[in-house]
């Protein structure tokens, strides 16, 4: 890659091993192709009232077995050239078409009984289909193959009938429903949906009432698990000795024949990521809802530091030989098909593995497992957290290394200038996150030096992490970023131990 500009090297459609297993994944980013496709596989030539103007490939994944799944964002529009409505189409490429045929027949045929029933799907042909050419196989949203559920839980009559038989005890006559509105708040690529159904309806009074709660849907039952968390969470938060400085949701509903978690929502939203935008971009005025950027990673460390001495003993085990040996499974899959892009993260890992050696490990805790700022709701200067899915128990390193390397990340992808955003400035924030999470735990951290070299190397599992997770969704900029980031923290932590 010595020869190639930054952006060619980091082309990650480009990689020779990659399109060697999917030769059609050039043709499928391509917008105008896939338009074409799609018309042609929705509706009926020359008969359809539709026809689809713009086509663009969406969230991509590169998943074991050689296989991509997608998503495309698809604007349909009428005779007179009106739009008429959006859609979302599932896809996924597989190395030759049997593959292609027998994930439809396993997966997606079972579902076309569902999906007829189901007010999004009418207006198509056939809401499911083969591009035999391609090997791709497709689905219209709300059909998802890996997701199966997520008819029932997208549908209208079915969820409005639900509602009105398990949230009238959750809601204790706060409000009578009526109906609701239904949009996905963070649909991944795979194996899970974040549904945001906004309720209306009417008080005891008669008046006007609406209440958003989210709906968690997923491939395999995560939902009754984060029931127990949270229930312990809540159990927690009563004793006035060690209560949480931070909200957490209530679980409205639980409903396993549908794999579906429902929450209320809490108030407030992300704010972090706005403020450092701001602070990026050197439009920093002055404090954003209420509170500047210093006091929002300080609230996040001592929501950590309290999160990591509740004593809550939920959550899968995470030690520091699953991480690392996790870690070595995405890096060879990554050198298999690129032993460019491999190298590095195999380069990095082994030094990181060996730096742990001289470094005490920390007693296991619970932990969140993913604990970003984008986990972390503000209202004002009171905070929430979300997302209990990856709950574990962990050494607290394997939170503050992920936040740590989170941050990192995404201020070098913004490419700050020097004179609106210095280099220091990030180690300056990341200081202060780690100073505020030790006066918040110095009761039971011990040796402060010992923690900060642990969180060092974690901070590195993240980035490989990240790096090769940006290396599986197909994001070259994000990739290139990581690699970049991780050759500098390995220089400290070579420097530090």
């Amino acid at each position: 890659m010595a020869n190639l500009t930054p952006e060619v090297a980091y082309d990650l459609l480009a990689q020779p091993g990659l399109l060697d297993r999917l030769p059609a994944l050039k043709d499928a980013f391509d917008p105008v192709i896939m338009r074409d496709r799609f018309q042609q596989a929705l509706f009926s030539p020359g008969q359809s009232r539709y026809s689809i103007e713009n086509c663009q490939p969406g969230k991509a994944i590169f998943l074991p077995g050689d296989i991509c799944s997608m998503q495309f964002e698809v604007d349909l529009y009428g005779l007179d050239a009106s739009q008429l409505d959006s859609v979302l189409i599932n896809a996924r490429l597989f190395p030759g078409l049997e593959a292609a045929q027998e994930y439809r027949q396993m997966f997606l045929d079972p579902l076309l009984p569902a999906a007829s029933k189901h007010p999004e799907l009418t207006q198509f042909l056939s809401p499911i289909g083969v591009i035999k050419d391609m090997a791709m196989v497709y689905a219209v949203y709300p059909i998802d193959g890996e997701i199966p559920t997520l008819l029932d839980a997208t549908h209208p009559e079915r969820m409005l009938r639900i509602f009105k038989e398990t949230l009238s005890e959750s809601l204790s006559g706060e409000m009578s429903i009526d109906g609701f509105n239904l949009e996905h708040a963070h649909y991944g690529r795979h194996h899970r949906c974040v549904l945001r159904y906004r309720l209306y309806g009417h008080d005891a009074h008669g008046a006007p009432s609406d209440l958003v709660v989210f709906g968690k849907v997923d491939a395999g039952g995560l939902g009754e698990n984060t029931v127990r968390v949270i229930a312990a969470m809540h159990e927690h938060m009563q004793d006035a000795r060690s209560p949480f400085p931070f909200r957490i949701p209530r679980t409205l509903a639980y409903l396993p024949e549908l794999n579906l978690l429902i929450l209320e929502a809490i108030q407030g939203g992300p704010l972090i990521a706005k403020q450092l935008k701001a602070r990026i971009s050197g439009k920093d005025l002055g404090a954003v809802e209420d509170l500047r950027l210093e006091e929002s990673i300080a609230i996040s460390a001592r929501i950590a530091a309290a999160f990591h001495s509740s004593g809550i003993k939920l959550g899968k085990r995470r030690t520091f030989e699953d991480e690392a040996n996790t870690l070595k499974g995405m890096v060879q899959r990554v050198q298999e098909i690129n032993p460019g892009f491999g190298h590095p993260l195999a380069n990095s890992l082994d030094q990181a593995i060996l730096a742990a050696g001289d470094i005490v490990e920390f007693p296991l805790c619970f932990s969140h497992g993913d604990f970003t700022y984008t986990q972390l709701i503000f209202s004002g200067k009171d905070a929430g957290l979300v997302d209990f899915d990856t709950v574990c128990q962990a050494e607290p390193a394997l939170d503050l290394g992920q936040f740590l390397a989170y941050q990192r990340l995404n201020v070098r992808k913004e490419k700050p200038s020097e004179a609106s955003f210095p280099a220091h400035a990030t180690d300056v924030l990341c200081d202060l996150f780690m100073s505020s999470y030790v006066q918040a735990a110095t009761s039971w951290i011990g040796d402060e030096r010992q923690l900060q070299a642990r969180v060092n190397v974690y901070e590195i599992f993240s980035l490989i992490r990240m790096a090769a997770h940006a290396w599986q969704k197909l994001k070259g900029p994000r990739f290139q970023a990581a690699i970049s980031l991780l050759e500098e923290r390995v220089a400290c932590l070579q420097q530090v131990t």
